[in-house]
């Protein structure tokens, strides 16, 4: 397993332990009228803030799974960690309405 499939097997096992920081980024989004897509990228940003601000991985090219060093860089992997993020945070939130029901 490379470090980046890693940190993202580490990030979607934290949604349901860090469903706090997914829940609150998203209820903040929807209750500003952002769409339901918007408000899952704000739930999955949140749980990237809040795995940096807990030194869970530092932004460096040696975790940040080998990209190179730059802005742009890290800006497109954050990208692509909020998309992936933000799909299994809607699939968990689906999956938690219909056992609700």
């Amino acid at each position: 397993m490379n470090v980046v499939d890693a940190t993202t097997k580490l990030l979607v096992g934290k949604i349901m332990t860090d469903g706090v920081a997914y829940g609150a980024g998203y209820k903040v989004c929807k209750k500003s009228g952002m769409s339901e897509a918007t408000s899952h990228k704000c739930g999955a940003a949140a749980v990237i803030v809040t795995e940096i601000a807990n030194n869970m991985y530092s932004v460096d090219d040696k975790v940040i799974g080998g990209v190179k060093k730059g802005t742009n860089a890290v800006i497109q992997y954050v990208k692509n960690e909020i998309q992936r993020i933000s799909e299994a945070g809607k699939k968990a939130t689906s999956m938690m309405n219909s056992q609700r029901r």
